[in-house]
């Protein structure tokens, strides 16, 4: 999602619509519209949960993989896996969601491959169903 915000953010700063003032040839970016912003900064925002949380868990399934390979302790897969099936079923679906959002904000820019948020959107349509329905991960 982040690279899909990147590229959002590079479209929106470099593409301008509208003019600023009648009989003005001079267009405003699009980043400089509020409803613009509305999507790109929560977007944003969601990418560095994800972060944020993904390194949070990293360390729990390094010490379960840890225990459970050295002393054969298999105490710390419950936690584990809770939080993996929690995360993956939130996340995949926020992650679509925010990379299908950001890809349409970007107009017509947004369907051409060469943009290269069409292939991350492409890369998590399919995270949602993948492994069990999000609904019953939930």
């Amino acid at each position: 999602m982040l690279r899909a915000n990147t590229i959002a953010t590079r479209f929106a700063v470099c593409r301008r619509q509208f003019a600023i003032a009648r009989g003005k040839k001079q267009e405003r970016k699009i980043i400089d519209y509020q409803t613009h912003m509305q999507i790109l900064g929560p977007n944003l925002a969601n990418s560095y949960v994800l972060f944020r949380a993904a390194r949070y868990v990293d360390p729990l399934l390094k010490m379960s993989i840890k225990e459970s390979s050295e002393k054969g302790n298999f105490k710390m897969l419950d936690i584990c896996h809770h939080f993996t099936a929690g995360f993956k079923a939130f996340f995949s679906d926020m992650n679509y969601r925010g990379c299908d959002e950001l890809r349409s904000s970007c107009g017509g820019a947004g369907i051409a491959k060469a943009s290269g948020i069409v292939t991350a959107w492409e890369e998590y349509a399919t995270f949602p169903t993948f492994e069990g329905v999000n609904v019953l991960l939930y």
